[in-house]
């Protein structure tokens, strides 16, 4: 496997400490992020199409996002990549077809460590004694050749993933490779927390938390959070916390509000979502008897009133929805190819190594296709997840 530098895993405490997002929790980790401006809509899912983004259905323009990682980093547009897991921040939803405009892109992986265990038949791995899963529809950077059979065990990946509450797994959606990581990350349920000893649980791993560090507020068992440690543990085998990323509190957008995503916080009729507070009294859960907590992925609708998500309907969403192990998905890419290969018919568009063997162009032809030109890419992802198998191709004007 070639490895490249990790983008989000950088010094974990000067680098944490420094972040203006960062300061209100005094290195206890709340996540920043926003362009200042309330959201109508709030989404988090796995992008199926760039050049536009893509998410839950949903084309989201970018002329004025903001676009960082979870830890405040700011990143360009070109640094999304098919399958990346992403918090938007949006104004409404509108159209026959859904489209709105972003005001902030998070980008969140789920996992980053050692690879301990590699199951080809099962199409699995195991990442700081976490399951994750792969089907069809998961992402491997091109620098991966052959995908999971690519990976040997000890390689550090990144993994972009869909955590499912009811197993406790993890869905992979894309997977990268990291070079030397400053620390490691993993995103998960908050359990046996111990103020005093300054310990805790999380997905089986324990964890010790830093005496340097301030304590989020939000820490509390059962908590949906992101850790982030060093990447080798103490002589007691606990992971030592650097940072704690906890979505930080903001106001909803009055009027009518959609968000989708994890459950971060439950307290008794009310819960978060997206760092965004939903007051559940007059809601309708479906599907009905459907047992709340959090890790869980919703979809919410209702209206802001003085900040407050006041729910309508809140619908527990499988994760099957996110991922199906057997039929495949449609990718989209629009943008300017490069690195054209007329003799091998392929080419590369955002980041994406692309094939189109045996694939015709809905407008012009073949020897109209030069590196610069626009051109728009519907496709599903090669076997092992490297790049894209066209099915159509048209000319962008």
């Amino acid at each position: 496997m070639t490895e490249r530098p990790g983008r989000c895993w950088r010094t974990p405490f000067a680098l944490a400490c420094s972040l203006a997002a960062l300061l209100l929790a005094a290195c206890g980790g709340v996540e920043g992020g926003g362009t200042g401006a309330s959201p109508q809509g709030y989404t988090e899912g796995s992008a199926t199409g760039l050049g536009g983004l893509i998410v839950n259905g949903v084309n989201y323009g970018q002329r004025s996002a903001r676009i960082a990682d979870d830890q405040g980093h700011l990143l360009g547009a070109d640094a999304l990549r098919l399958g990346m897991v992403v918090r938007i921040d949006s104004a409404a939803v509108g159209g026959d077809e859904p489209s709105a405009e972003a005001l902030q892109v998070t980008v969140a992986s789920a996992l980053a460590g050692p690879v301990s265990a590699s199951d080809l038949m099962a199409r699995s791995l195991t990442v700081l004694g976490q399951t994750v899963l792969i089907d069809g529809n998961t992402a491997f950077d091109p620098a991966i050749a052959g995908g999971q059979a690519g990976i040997a065990l000890g390689d550090v990946v990144e993994v972009h993933a869909i955590y499912d509450a009811a197993t406790g797994r993890y869905l992979a959606r894309r997977i990268e490779p990291l070079l030397s990581p400053a620390s490691y990350g993993l995103q998960g349920r908050v359990q046996a927390l111990d103020l005093a000893t300054r310990t805790l649980q999380m997905g089986g791993q324990p964890f010790q938390l830093s005496t340097r560090m301030s304590l989020p507020g939000e820490l509390t068992d059962g908590v949906f959070v992101k850790l982030l440690f060093d990447t080798q543990p103490d002589a007691r085998g606990r992971w030592l916390v650097r940072s704690v990323l906890v979505p930080a509190q903001r106001d909803a957008a009055t009027g009518p509000v959609a968000l989708q995503g994890l459950i971060e916080q439950l307290d008794g009729s009310s819960l978060r979502v997206g760092g965004l507070r939903v007051d559940l009294r007059q809601a309708q859960v479906l599907p009905a008897g459907s047992v709340l907590q959090t890790g869980l992925r919703v979809r919410v609708e209702g209206s802001a009133s003085g900040g407050v998500v006041q729910a309508n309907t809140l619908t527990v969403r499988p994760v099957a929805e996110d991922g199906d192990r057997v039929n495949k998905q449609n990718f989209s890419l629009v943008g300017q190819l490069s690195a054209l290969d007329l003799a091998a018919q392929r080419f590369t568009l955002l980041g994406t190594p692309v094939s189109f063997a045996d694939t015709v162009l809905s407008q012009g032809t073949e020897s109209a296709l030069a590196n610069g030109v626009r051109i728009e890419v519907r496709g599903t992802l090669s076997l092992d997840g490297t790049s894209l198998v066209a099915q159509g191709l048209k000319f962008d004007p």
